[in-house]
């Protein structure tokens, strides 16, 4: 499994090595669970997808990596500043308390013109 480069790895919890990575895998980019060794080694997370059968919940057979796909370049920078800016915004106003059936919400065109406007951020 190869090794993510440190340059693309940023460390939420030094005590477990926990943290986040931006992997590009055919110009698609992502926000990747990651985890550094003691010995400084940062690698991927991967996941298996559970599965019903027989009433219980199964493992599947392939793992995946436990990721969040941004899209190309343009739309991942898109993304980003919209998910910051939430960011910012927790704490000063909270939201009121959800009731009833949620509605539909209007989302903005992607900037590459694709057809994700529908995505949350």
């Amino acid at each position: 499994m190869p090794s993510i480069d440190e340059k693309m790895f940023l460390e939420t919890n030094e005590k477990y090595g926990d943290g986040v990575a931006i992997n590009v895998y055919n110009n698609e980019i992502s926000i990747v669970a990651a985890k550094k060794t003691e010995g400084g080694e940062i690698y991927m997370e991967w996941g298996y997808p559970q599965k019903r059968q027989d009433g219980k919940n199964v493992p599947g057979q392939k793992g995946i990596p436990w990721k969040i796909s941004l899209g190309v370049k343009e739309d991942a920078v898109h993304k980003l500043e919209r998910l910051l800016n939430i960011v910012e915004r927790v704490g000063k106003s909270a939201p009121p308390a959800p009731t009833g059936t949620p509605q539909p919400q209007e989302f903005g065109p992607s900037p590459s013109g694709g057809d994700q406007d529908d995505i949350v951020f």
